[in-house]
């Protein structure tokens, strides 16, 4: 798991079950928005800045852990990579280098 924002905003790439949210937690994936037919747009970053952004500002999630999941494909994990690095560099104001080191190692739990 890549904690992006220190106790509220993590991505992490699963195996298998799909998690489910709990008390503490909100789990999200953008999996089924990523068509493995087409690359990562400009719009399909823009509209994953303003849901993350939505969920963070939520009253409902106020208290909770935020999760991006992703479980599919080696594309779809690579869009949510990029999505979540692009809100780490656009909003938390992370290098290029930083918001790899972030996700590294969720990305490549999957591809091993």
């Amino acid at each position: 798991m890549s904690e992006i924002i220190p106790n509220r905003l993590y991505f992490i790439t699963i195996k298998n079950k799909i998690p489910r949210d709990t008390k503490a937690t909100h789990f999200f994936s953008t999996d089924e928005d990523s068509d493995t037919a087409q690359s990562l747009t400009l719009a399909k970053i823009a509209n994953y800045l303003k849901q993350v952004n939505s969920k963070l500002s939520s009253p409902d999630l106020n208290s909770r852990a935020i999760v991006h999941f992703t479980s599919g494909s080696e594309l779809r994990r690579r869009n949510a990579v990029v999505c979540i690095g692009a809100y780490s560099i656009i909003y938390l104001g992370a290098t290029p280098a930083e918001a790899v080191e972030k996700t590294r190692w969720a990305y490549l739990i999957r591809s091993q």
